[in-house]
Parts: C-alpha cells; sequence; structure tokens
C-alpha cells in the first residue's frame, strides 16, 4: 500500500514558479536515484502532472503542495523486499495480459528469473534496477 502525505502551505504564504519547480526537480531526480518509476507511486503518479496544470492555470498554491506531496511520496518509499515484491508482480501480471512476440517473452522471462535471484539474495536495489529494463523492454509504462 502506497501512503500519501498530505502538506499543508503556511497560510497566507505566496508561491511562484520558482518555488515550486525545484521542489519537482528534487523529486524527478530522488525517483531516477532510487529507481521508481512513476507506475511505481500509485495514486501519487499524477502529482508531477497536476503541479504543471495548475502552474499553468497560475494556481501556484495547488501546484506547490502538488509538487511537495510527490517530493513527499518518493522520499517515504524504500527500495526494499515489499516494494519489489509488488513491483515484480505488476511486472509479471503485465507479461501475462499482453500480446508480446516470443523473442520478447522469452527475454522477460529470463530476465524475471534474474530478478528472483537477486530478490534472493537481498539485492533489492539491483532487483530494482532489472524490473525497470524490463518495464523498458517490454515497452510497458
Amino acid at each position: 500500500p502506497m501512503i500519501i502525505q498530505q502538506v499543508a502551505a503556511p497560510k497566507g504564504w505566496t508561491y511562484l514558479r520558482k518555488d515550486i519547480e525545484p521542489v519537482l526537480g528534487r523529486a524527478k531526480a530522488a525517483m531516477q536515484k532510487k529507481g521508481i518509476l512513476y507506475g511505481d507511486l500509485g495514486p501519487a503518479a499524477g502529482l508531477e502532472g497536476e503541479a504543471h496544470k495548475a502552474m499553468n492555470d497560475s494556481d501556484w498554491s495547488k501546484a506547490y503542495l502538488a509538487a511537495m506531496q510527490l517530493a513527499a511520496t518518493v522520499d517515504a518509499i524504500k527500495i526494499d523486499r515489499n516494494f519489489v515484491s509488488a513491483k515484480h508482480g505488476r511486472l509479471h501480471n503485465r507479461v501475462k495480459s499482453g500480446k508480446l512476440d516470443e523473442a520478447t517473452s522469452q527475454q522477460l522471462t529470463a530476465g524475471m528469473s534474474e530478478v528472483l535471484q537477486k530478490y534472493g539474495d537481498g539485492d533489492f536495489a539491483a532487483a530494482n534496477k532489472k524490473l525497470n529494463a524490463l518495464w523498458a523492454l517490454g515497452g510497458f509504462r
């Protein structure tokens, strides 16, 4: 389960693009460093889009709150046994339901075996990295 932390803006505070873009940048950098895909964010996956839409609408408080929620969610994610297990399950379900060519299907199956090996060894960061590669190989989003 994904926990989304509600972040409240101080009363009377006015935000601008220069306050929001660094928060989004830090969140995206943390996602990249941890190997978190947007699909890993669950209900928080749309927060970046919400922030950008709110900025386009000049709703700076809403944009700031969405950016802060995204950053807090990314910071709270730990690449551990539960995270990798859930991501593996999502990929497995996607592979089962997808129409893939034989070569891609074989590569995904072999790769998922490698993920399970890394998972069993307790190397969750490497397992997550391999899962990200498999998501890209399968052309999944």
